[in-house]
Order: structure tokens, then sequence, then C-alpha cells
């Protein structure tokens, strides 16, 4: 966690904690959050609202906060209830996703760190309007590839009649796996030109930061993909077909969602005054 204000001495007991912004009513949740007392809605500008819980200060801020955040025993329950009160409230109107752990003195340091950013909130909301995020992930079991890059282009050694053809196959199994590379690049090419087509916006994202990688199939291209609902009946289909078509050359396509739109919305936490943010 870092700091962008004062220290947690300098904090109250309390701290406003932030799960999500909206620019209508927010809806009444059922939901004890944090504390498992309930969330509350306060006014965060002019026709904006903020959806937050009370929390103490020093289990988020400063040296206990660091041991805490080190811990998934202690996050990994707690952003899972940031979650799901986000989601709680996605279902009924458009929302702005805090991150994990982001705080605030009180409702004053929150109306200033919004309206520092109005402009760029103002068009993540008009952006967000009827449309969802959706994660494309291209998974790669290497191997199967090499192989079919290789099938492409050569017999299967176990019907070669020569040493020298056996040799042969050995060396254009060789070059097929460094193709590999290539033939994913030319995949992920179409795939993108596919979901553009499709969506509103398309992000390539870092594949290292999937939780969906794995030691046999690793995650080597993905996007954050912002559909239109009306559009989002297309994408699932775009995604299964090249899935369908790959599949077996060891290319595995995926589609996770929707998801609150993690990946479109500006950053507020910087500015902030005692903001605190993971």
């Amino acid at each position: 966690m870092s700091t962008d204000g004062p220290s947690a001495a300098a904090l109250p007991e309390e701290a406003l904690y932030l799960y999500c912004l909206t620019p209508q009513t927010p809806p009444a949740i059922d939901h004890g959050g944090l504390r498992d007392t309930g969330v509350a809605s306060v006014r965060a500008g002019a026709s904006l609202y903020a959806v937050v819980d009370r929390v103490p200060t020093k289990a988020w801020a400063g040296p206990a906060a660091q041991e805490h955040m080190a811990s998934l025993d202690w996050v990994g329950p707690r952003a899972v209830l940031h979650e799901e009160v986000i989601e709680a409230v996605r279902d009924v109107v458009p929302v702005y996703p805090a991150h994990f752990g982001t705080l605030y003195a009180g409702p004053d340091r929150l109306r200033a760190a919004v309206a520092a950013h109005r402009d760029a909130l103002d068009r993540f909301f008009a952006r967000v309007a009827g449309a969802d995020e959706w994660a494309v992930k291209m998974l790669l079991d290497r191997d199967a590839a090499a192989a079919h890059c290789a099938d492409a282009s050569a017999t299967d050694a176990a019907t070669a009649a020569s040493g020298t053809e056996y040799l042969q196959r050995r060396k254009d199994a060789q070059e097929a796996r460094a193709s590999v590379d290539a033939w994913v690049d030319d995949r992920a090419e179409a795939l993108e030109a596919d979901l553009r087509a499709q969506a509103e916006t398309v992000r390539p994202q870092d594949p290292q930061q999937s939780v969906q990688a794995s030691a046999d199939a690793p995650v080597v291209r993905s996007w954050a993909v912002l559909a239109p609902h009306e559009a989002q009946a297309a994408l699932q289909a775009r995604v299964q077909a090249a899935n369908d078509a790959h599949a077996e050359a060891g290319l595995h396509v995926r589609l996770t969602g929707p998801w609150p739109p993690y990946s479109f919305r500006p950053r507020i936490e910087d500015d902030a005054p005692a903001a605190r943010s993971r």
C-alpha cells in the first residue's frame, strides 16, 4: 500500500472506505460490507454518489496495514467482500470501481478528489453506459502448437522410411517450435481485429498478470474489451469460433465476464489528500 497524504497517525480513528462511484442514486445494498454493519452512500458531487464503508484507519494505514497486505488470509476475504459490493451496485446502476483498499479521511476529502477529476469521470460514465468489460485470453500449449506447425509441412516421424528422413523430421520439428511465436502472432492479430469489430474499446493487457495462467497452458495474449450490451452475443460467438478453430492446435481462447470496468477507469486516488490505494 502507498500513501499520498498524511501518515496513519495524522488520520482519524476511522476512515471512509470507497467501493465505487455512480452517476445515479445507488440501490439499497443488502450486504454487510467490510465490518458487517452495512454499506452506505454519500454525495460525492453534483449527480455523483459514492458507496462507502467506515473502517478502522490503523488496520488499513501504517505498519499494521503493511502486515495485513502481505497476508493472503487477511486480504483474500476482504477483497471478495469489496467485489461483492461493487457487483451488487453494478447490477443496478453504472459504477466506477475503486481499487481495493482506497481510503479517504472523510467525505470532504472524497469530494475534493472527485472534483479534481470530474471531467474524466464524466467521460468515463458516458463511455461505459450500456457496456460491460470482458476479458479475452489466449492460452498456449506450446508442444501441441509446435506439433501443429510441424505437421503442416512434414510427414509424421513414425512413417519415415530412412534415417535421413527421420533427421529431417527432427529438424522440421525444431523449426516448427521456433515458428510457434509467429503463428501465435498471426492468430492474435486476427482475433484482435474481430474483437475491435464488436467492441467500443479493446485494450491489450499484460499476460503475466493473468490468474488463468498455468504451467501447462500459460496466457500468451490478454485483452480487456468494453462491449455494448447489444454486441455481447456476437462477441461470445467470435471468441467461441476462434477457440473452435485453434484449440486442437494448442491455442485456447477464453472469454470471462462481465466485470466492473476496472481497465477503463481514470485514476483519482493519487491526487486525493489522505487517499490510499493498492
